[in-house]
């Protein structure tokens, strides 16, 4: 599944750390292993990695301590897990390793401007779609969270297998148009406008017409 208020290009996407102490981000942090774990698209070594770039970016020594402990208990080798802070100087990782280290710090830290569309096509080279929303969220409701993290509230696209996921996003998701398994389908009958700086009030539909209306009670 897959949720966005933009193009991929200008999506807001954000990890967000509020001050807590290390044993609380520690348990956001299994969470997210957990479920990377649970998922079955994501390698288990490739996850390790995964926790460790962001454990190290994120400054929590705790977190850090405890995935590299894992990861060793896995089999990974020490010398990768040294590594794993120059991994753009070594040799030691594959393509697909570094696209998803790339994705993290991307993710992470991210930039006013988003994930750029140069990143994006290269980290899709190596994952679907579905590997990559596992790699990009914990929970339909932190894609709900990102998604909405913007200036902006166009539209959304939702894409998911299940049919009660997609009406409980909808319905959640700041935008004025969400499309589900599909994107920019438009139908003249129903309404089309914007959240936040993407515009006020509807066009199109009942609901367009309805401030050039006047109704007897």
């Amino acid at each position: 599944m897959l949720a966005s208020a933009l193009p991929i290009s200008s999506i807001t996407w954000a990890l967000i750390y509020t001050k807590q102490s290390d044993a609380a981000k520690g348990k956001k942090l299994v969470d997210f292993s957990m479920a990377i774990a649970n998922s079955g698209h994501i390698e288990q070594a490739l996850s390790h990695l995964v926790d460790i770039r962001a454990s190290q970016m994120n400054g929590c020594a705790f977190c850090l301590d405890m995935h590299v402990k894992e990861a060793k208990l896995h089999g990974e080798r020490e010398l990768r897990l040294y590594h794993v802070a120059i991994w753009r100087e070594s040799p030691l990782f594959t393509p697909k390793e570094r696209a998803a280290l790339a994705w993290t710090e991307a993710l992470t830290q991210i930039a006013p401007t988003g994930i750029s569309d140069e990143l994006y096509a290269e980290v899709r080279e190596q994952f679907s779609e579905k590997e990559l929303s596992t790699l990009t969220f914990r929970t339909p409701e932190e894609a709900v969270e990102k998604a909405n993290n913007t200036a902006y509230g166009l539209s959304a696209g939702v894409w998911t297998e299940k049919g009660s996921r997609i009406l409980w996003m909808a319905q959640r998701l700041r935008a004025g148009v969400v499309w589900a398994n599909t994107f920019n389908r438009f139908d003249p009958t129903s309404p089309f406008g914007g959240y936040k700086e993407s515009g006020f009030g509807r066009e199109g539909g009942r609901h367009g017409l309805e401030p050039y209306l006047e109704f007897d009670e």
